[in-house]
């Protein structure tokens, strides 16, 4: 009998203390509860919220920050811009080259069709090497075109840079 008196007066023990808890949130996001405010961190002291340790179902801790720790998004913006400039220099870069390419072709072509005149006009005994060497580099320059049209194709360039690559490229002739 005396063992179960005493264990009815140790059950009541806690629902009689009423202690009070104090809840806060630290600048890094940590949550922080006691029974002591002094023990708090003295920057969210000031924030501390009072919880009622008799309701322990309904405890009301502080919210989490609706908002992360600063992060700093100004560096992530310069990165994305540098990025960005990186691709921009990039494709001009590839325009630039494709324009040299088509350039060289067409001085390739006309050279050839140069000297082939040349080699006709003024016939000698080496007159059949040169027209056949300029027959094969205009060969080259006309398959260069076809190989370079394809490429620009399959390139996202812009409408100026793809103009200015036809109009050099319509130099070289079809035979």
């Amino acid at each position: 009998m005396r063992i179960l008196i005493l264990a009815v007066v140790l059950c009541t023990i806690p629902l009689v203390a009423v202690a009070t808890l104090y809840t806060c949130r630290d600048s890094e996001g940590r949550l922080h509860v006691t029974d002591n405010l002094q023990s708090l961190p003295d920057e969210c002291r000031v924030d501390a919220r009072e919880v009622e340790a008799s309701d322990p179902d309904n405890l009301h801790f502080v919210p989490e920050l609706t908002s992360p720790p600063a992060v700093d998004t100004r560096s992530r913006f310069e990165r994305e811009v540098l990025e960005q400039q990186r691709r921009q220099q990039e494709q001009e870069q590839r325009e630039a080259e494709l324009m040299q390419e088509a350039r060289e072709l067409s001085e390739l072509f006309q050279q050839a069709q140069l000297d082939r005149r040349n080699a006709i006009r003024r016939w000698s005994a080496d007159s059949r090497r040169t027209i056949e060497q300029a027959a094969a580099d205009m060969a080259a320059a006309r398959s260069g075109k076809q190989r370079l049209l394809a490429e620009l194709e399959r390139q996202r360039v812009s409408i100026r840079t793809s103009e200015q690559v036809h109009a050099i490229l319509d130099q070289i002739t079809d035979p």
